[in-house]
């Protein structure tokens, strides 16, 4: 008599079956009622169902964290800073070292701009600090301030589009809630590549 044909057996089976196991292993197992399987067959099934799960579990991990992986973050571009100052090694730790002087006092004003809501004087102290920040290769502070000039520059031509501002004090700063939080969440960012470039400690060239 073939395995299964016992009622008790088949009833238990069925209840670990429908907690332990997807649709369409279920059908295989609906498929068996109707012909014999053998114990052999049935535990091969399991284990490869198992398996195809685990394996696809894996995959959807992997692509997840492929999917939120991060770009590593380069404080200095050294390779580039030393093609900038013609290969000379010893200026590359002359210039990063100026920079990290210069910053404290660059990004004072750009905070002093945004806490008083001067949008004129924000995208004017973001200029001089891109070119300073160009000129150090701090590639991702660059790249932060860039992306602030070029929010604060939009959110400009907006206003000068709707007639708003000009040199009329209170009206220097956009009302647009969606750039603003934008505008926000960049200038958090900033804080944080500044943090980075202060703590930055340039190894041998």
């Amino acid at each position: 008599m073939p395995w299964g044909c016992n009622v008790n057996v088949w009833t238990d089976f069925f209840v670990y079956f429908v907690v332990l196991t997807d649709f369409v292993f279920f059908s295989l197992f609906l498929d068996s009622l109707t012909k014999p399987i053998t114990r052999k067959l049935l535990v091969q099934s399991i284990v490869n169902h198992i398996n195809h799960n685990n394996r696809f579990n894996l995959n959807q991990e992997r692509r997840k964290q492929e999917a939120t992986a991060k770009e590593p973050t380069i404080v200095f571009d050294v390779k580039h800073l030393l093609h900038q100052v013609g290969g000379y090694t010893k200026m590359v730790g002359k210039v990063i070292a100026k920079f990290k002087l210069y910053l404290p006092k660059s990004i004072g004003l750009i905070k002093a701009a945004y806490d008083k809501q001067d949008l004129n004087e924000l995208c004017s102290s973001l200029h001089s600090l891109k070119g300073a920040a160009g000129s150090a290769s701090a590639l991702n502070l660059l790249k932060v301030v860039r992306a602030i000039e070029e929010l604060c520059k939009d959110m400009r031509a907006t206003m000068t589009q709707d007639g708003v501002g000009g040199g009329d004090e209170k009206n220097r700063w956009p009302n647009n809630a969606v750039k603003l939080k934008e505008l926000d969440v960049l200038v958090k960012e900033l804080d944080a590549c500044t943090e980075n470039v202060l703590l930055y400690q340039q190894k041998a060239v």
